[in-house]
Parts: C-alpha cells; structure tokens; sequence
C-alpha cells in the first residue's frame, strides 16, 4: 500500500520539554493511532535552507539505499555521508502525537521551546522550520510561483 503524501503547512508551539505536537493529518500517516505493531518513528536531519527534515522510516531506507550504493565511490561522497549523518536522529512519536526534537535540530533551524514552528508537509517528508526564517527564504527565492509551475502544469 502506497504511503499517503505530507501535505499543507502547520503551525504549532514547541513546548518546554522541546516537543512538537504533529498536525493530526501527519500522525495519521505515521500510525499514531494504531493500537497494535511498532511504536512509529521519524528520522530527523538537516534540511536545506536552515530547517529540519522529518522522514518516516520507510522513505529513509530508500534514501540509505543510495547513500550505501554511493558510499565508497570517492573521498567527496564519504565526505557527504560523514556530514550528513553527524545530523541524523531517529525519534519516537509518542502516543500524543508528539516528537522531541533534540537540541542539536533546533540549533540547526534556530527553533526555541515556547516559539512557534511551522510545519510543512512535502509529500514524502515533513520540514520544520522556523517561521522568520521560512519567510525570508521565500522573499529571497527566485521566480514568481506562476514561473516556476509553468513546467509541471503544462504539457
């Protein structure tokens, strides 16, 4: 059975603890509310653009898949691979739907306890972000939304 897409943006507060409440769309796709099986897990990295990326365990093995095929091919790639796993943690998601995001992801996307996250959903993983710095991203981007759809929406 295909996995159902991370979709729309969310805002949500982490709490004291370093906590995020998931939006109830995403913890229906990771299991939350399954009664029997595995407690679900995100594997949390660094993102582009200063903020966090959060995958289900079955879109990171795809990924693993072709970091090992690229591992041992060059110095650069095992460079890649030593950098981008020094940020790769798997947490829980706890019964409440909540995952705790270690201090080394919110220094990554300057994310504070009390403040609030945006959570956005992009299809096969999630991104957290902190508001201001989403913001700026988008002022700085290039092309208007209607030029950079132009390709995927028409043939």
């Amino acid at each position: 059975m295909p996995l159902a897409s991370f979709l729309g943006s969310h805002r949500h507060t982490l709490d004291s603890k370093g906590r995020l409440a998931l939006p109830s769309s995403f913890r229906r796709i990771t299991g939350v509310k399954q009664k029997d099986g595995p407690q679900p897990q995100l594997i949390l990295m660094r993102g582009f653009n200063r903020c966090v990326w959060a995958f289900l365990e079955e879109s990171w093995r795809r990924i693993e898949d072709r970091l090992r095929d690229r591992q041992f091919k060059d110095q650069d790639s095992r460079d890649f691979l030593l950098e981008l796993t020094r940020d790769v943690e798997v947490v829980p998601v706890d019964a409440a739907g909540r995952i705790l995001i270690p201090q080394s992801h919110l220094t990554l996307a300057g994310l504070e306890r009390g403040k609030e996250v945006l959570t956005l959903g992009m299809l096969d993983h999630i991104e957290l972000w902190d508001p201001a710095s989403y913001d700026e991203h988008m002022a700085k981007k290039g092309g208007s939304f209607e030029e950079n759809s132009r390709e995927l929406f028409t043939s």
